[in-house]
């Protein structure tokens, strides 16, 4: 079995929650949800010397349809080069940023003009019009369109590189880079997950080396994509973070665990 990974994102590269993420071309259509950080992850079976084309579909509401067929072979199926999808958004959405307030205002504006055309209209229409009196002649000025700033991008800091090197030590990593990037995120759920990791895991240490968002993956899925809603401290549900362990060894590795005990042990 081979894991394909992918992550859905928006033109912003902000992770898209619950997008639906299907593969056809295998028989039964395969579908799989993004999770918080908007990865999915499929697992096929594929001879090393084979391809497979599928037709990779994703659909987020809000988001415009995403169709692509794809060869998928041992090399793209490798965890260590997950495929980025990014969505566009739909127009009528991009619309509908428009401040409230804003289309109030215009919309009154345009009324006022359009009630000064009539009044226009009516007085050419009279047989002795009167002079416009220049006191009442007033410029309607409409509001500026609020431009959105974009997001800054912000250089990992000292204590993210410190979180970084402390799940390295414990044989904790990333299957790419700009998964790790997301410790800087202070919208993400991976800097209290890998905290709570840490936290977990103690004075151990994992025997050989898993990705983190593997574990995020396996454990989230558990827990409806929310890496504990009962814990603001940052503690994890040992029993599912020791299964979740475990599932992305037996998943990465051909010696299989049978429990958690298996795969890890003390730090030197």
């Amino acid at each position: 079995m081979h894991n394909f990974i992918g992550r859905v994102v928006d033109q912003k590269n902000q992770p898209i929650k619950d997008a639906k993420v299907s593969l056809e071309g295998l028989g039964t259509p395969v579908v799989k949800y993004t999770d918080t950080e908007g990865i999915f992850l499929f697992s096929i079976s594929i001879i090393s010397s084979s391809h497979v084309n599928v037709n990779i579909r994703v659909e987020a509401e809000g988001y415009k349809l995403y169709n692509r067929y794809i060869d998928l072979s041992v090399v793209n199926t490798n965890p260590t080069n997950p495929v980025e999808i990014r969505l566009n958004q739909n127009d009528t959405e991009k619309s509908s940023d428009t401040n409230p307030a804003i289309k109030a205002a215009i919309i009154a504006a345009s009324a006022t003009i359009i009630a000064a055309l009539i009044a226009g209209v009516v007085k050419l229409l009279e047989p002795k019009p009167t002079p416009p009196n220049p006191d009442n002649h007033r410029t309607l000025k409409l509001p500026q369109t609020i431009q959105k700033k974009s997001p800054l991008r912000i250089s990992p800091s000292p204590s993210v590189e410190k979180l970084a090197q402390d799940l390295q030590a414990v044989n904790i990593s990333f299957s790419a880079r700009e998964l790790r990037n997301q410790l800087n995120n202070s919208y993400s759920q991976y800097p209290q997950f890998a905290n709570g990791c840490l936290k977990f895991l103690e004075n151990r240490r994992l025997k050989q080396e898993l990705f983190f968002d593997m574990i995020f993956w396996n454990y989230t899925q558990e827990l409806g994509g929310k890496p504990n809603p009962n814990s603001p401290d940052g503690n994890l549900d040992a029993e599912i973070l020791k299964a979740a362990m475990v599932t992305a060894h037996n998943g990465r590795y051909s010696n299989k665990a049978s429990s958690f005990e298996d795969i890890v042990e003390p730090k030197e």
